[in-house]
């Protein structure tokens, strides 16, 4: 059980508690929240929880059971959201982390599955990987490639200078799951002339200038923030 993220998930229930209306909603709701800190505490002691994860539940679920039922005034209404709300950070534990890739990798890779083109269901096959990984090499080498999955420089290039997510992309990661695609970045120039690209200080200041060297690139949604009129002046960073 990863505790350190159990423990900032509950410090972020503590503020959305904090906005409550009553006084007793609120003490309530902290006092829940200290004493499953304890039961979190309780979990490396000398004698482990086989289940961590899932001896934490039973003892949260036991204890809302054991409130009033119905409405009873914002002590137990307090207790019950607080437990409530810990319990479904608790389901997150345990889902893996997504690998993020360049937006042209997520669609390469759904390219193929829609396509039909894997033998899996809805992911790469062993075979598929086999042959996927053979292609990246062919076309390193300038060589010939199967051709079954459209493995270009750009692809190889990707895989080459990140073979951990790649390959956890075609062995771990199924049709838009497990992998999320990185938004697009765009810089923002606003004439030909060099001295017109739209670059933000360190102090958060947006400015109009020529560095290049250091260009500070931008989402839409970053952009539309700004002024959704500067998309039109907007270029999207190729890979």
């Amino acid at each position: 059980m990863n505790k350190a993220y159990l423990k900032v998930e509950i410090k972020k229930k503590i503020e959305r508690l904090i906005r409550m209306d009553t006084f007793n909603y609120l003490t309530e709701s902290n006092k829940v929240i200290e004493e499953i800190q304890d039961l979190i505490d309780q979990l490396d002691e000398p004698k482990p929880q086989l289940n961590g994860k899932k001896w934490l539940k039973d003892k949260l679920d036991k204890r809302i059971g054991k409130l009033p039922t119905g409405y009873t005034g914002s002590y137990s209404e307090g207790s019950r959201d607080a437990y409530t709300l810990v319990l479904q950070d608790l389901d997150q534990l345990d889902e893996p982390e997504k690998v993020v890739v360049p937006q042209f990798v997520a669609e390469w890779y759904e390219k193929n599955i829609e396509g039909g083109y894997v033998t899996g269901a809805n992911k790469f096959s062993g075979n598929d990987v086999f042959r996927v990984v053979q292609d990246v090499i062919k076309v390193q080498n300038d060589e010939t490639t199967w051709e079954d999955f459209a493995v270009d420089e750009k692809i190889t290039k990707f895989a080459a200078e990140n073979e951990e997510v790649f390959l956890h992309l075609l062995v771990n990661c199924s049709y838009k799951d497990g992998y999320t695609a990185e938004e697009k970045k765009y810089y923002v120039k606003f004439t030909d002339y060099e001295h017109s690209y739209l670059n933000r200080l360190d102090d958060g200041k947006l400015i109009v200038s020529d560095f290049t060297e250091k260009l500070c690139l931008f989402t839409e949604q970053e952009i539309n923030a700004i002024d959704p009129r500067y998309m039109a002046f907007a270029e999207e960073v190729q890979p």
